[in-house]
């Protein structure tokens, strides 16, 4: 399995906008970690999944964007509500990514880290990567 950060390395973060969600004040849209990974890095680093699917090969070429999140950004933006099929989007107003699927909180950037919000999407071949 591959990932672009390795384990408790660094993440990228992205603005996230979910629709029916209202952040709090002076909640940051960029809070989220992003982690571009391939198929099976769930399995491989031991992560469970806890709803949904994997990604798989399909997503990697597919021109459709979807992505898997943890369990704490579930919680916090769908309050017990089943996240699997809903959309969030990078840009306020256009919602283009579809959860797949929901793993386990484990650790991202150091051993002594509260829970984040975590998303994963594929890293799909490209130039750069």
């Amino acid at each position: 399995a591959l990932a672009d950060s390795p384990p408790l390395g660094t993440h990228t973060d992205w603005n996230v906008y979910v629709p029916s969600y209202t952040p709090k004040a002076a909640e940051p849209r960029d809070s989220p970690s992003v982690g571009f990974v391939s198929p099976g890095y769930f399995t491989t680093m031991g992560i469970p999944l806890l709803l949904g699917r994997d990604i798989d090969d399909r997503d990697l070429l597919s021109a459709r964007d979807v992505m898997i999140v943890n369990e704490t950004f579930a919680k916090h933006f769908f309050r017990g509500e089943n996240p699997i099929g809903r959309l969030v989007g990078t840009k306020e107003g256009v919602y283009q990514w579809e959860i797949i699927g929901v793993v386990k909180n484990s650790k991202y950037t150091g051993l002594r880290e509260g829970p984040i919000r975590m998303i994963y999407v594929p890293a799909r071949p490209s130039p750069w990567a």
